[in-house]
């Protein structure tokens, strides 16, 4: 059995690649989630896949990803807030807000673990033009700039990994005893010689200021109340309700994101 140095160990890296096929936009409903007057939906499921490399040091293993506190259904989901039955805008019955998902697994042989790193990125769509969704196909660029323009229309908050530079979840200089550290993620370490790291990391998006960060079935109902109904197939330009939604929509369904995560010795 060949001897890890330390001097060998520093040039390795592991690269976990995590894709969020399932878009996080209301890919399940599409615009009729949202009930403006009333209406039926019909839902279509959505899948999300993982993809791993490794070396033969440090290794990811039983990673999964499902929506934060149920087992199900790991697709982001900006729909109305659940059990929102009154109001001028408000849950259909069926599909109802999920903005974070959480991703867990092992890393094994972390003795020499340095750093984790989280980014997020966004990559193309095919289309889709069935009756509940309808959204055109686009390249990483098109989605991109489309996701851009619902962060910049402070319609969503994305999470902290989605940026130009990796964000750093893990360092072995952090002071807290347990290494447990920031951005929504946790780690345990176990093991004396050959440890191990269980960790868990929730992804999160928020509603922005144009909701004045909530739902927004509350916020059409509340302090946005004297903003007009609209029908939903009205222009952003006329500042209707469903003029809003339909801007929302037409930027976010159908949007793929991957998230990296990079396990680099010290």
């Amino acid at each position: 059995m060949s001897k890890i140095t330390r001097k060998s160990y520093k040039r390795k890296k592991i690269i976990l690649g995590v894709s969020l096929f399932g878009g996080i936009g209301l890919v399940s409903t599409g615009f009729a989630a949202w009930v403006l007057s009333s209406s039926t939906t019909e839902s279509k499921s959505s899948s999300l896949s993982v993809g791993l490399v490794s070396d033969k040091n440090m290794s990811f293993s039983g990673v999964n990803i499902h929506k934060t506190g149920a087992n199900d259904d790991p697709v982001y989901h900006f729909e109305p807030a659940k059990d929102d039955n009154t109001g001028r805008v408000r849950y259909d019955g069926e599909n109802y807000e999920s903005l974070s998902l959480t991703v867990e697994g092992t890393l094994s042989q972390v003795q020499n673990l340095g750093t984790i790193k989280a980014i997020i990125t966004v990559e193309g769509n095919a289309a889709d033009t069935s009756a509940d969704h309808r959204y055109p196909a686009r390249t990483a660029t098109e989605a991109k700039a489309a996701l851009d323009e619902a962060i910049s229309k402070e319609y969503v908050l994305a999470p902290t990994a989605y940026k130009t530079t990796e964000t750093t979840l893990w360092d072995e200089d952090y002071t807290a005893a347990t290494k447990e550290n920031y951005d929504n993620f946790d780690a345990t370490i176990t093991g004396e010689n050959d440890k191990t790291m269980t960790f868990s990391y929730e992804v999160a998006f928020a509603w922005g200021e144009a909701f004045k960060g909530v739902n927004p079935s509350l916020y059409f109902d509340g302090e946005g109340a004297s903003v007009p109904q609209g029908t939903g197939a009205d222009a952003y330009a006329d500042g209707t309700v469903g003029g809003i939604l339909n801007d929302l929509h037409s930027l976010l369904d159908g949007i793929q994101l991957k998230l990296t995560l990079t396990a680099n010795p010290n």
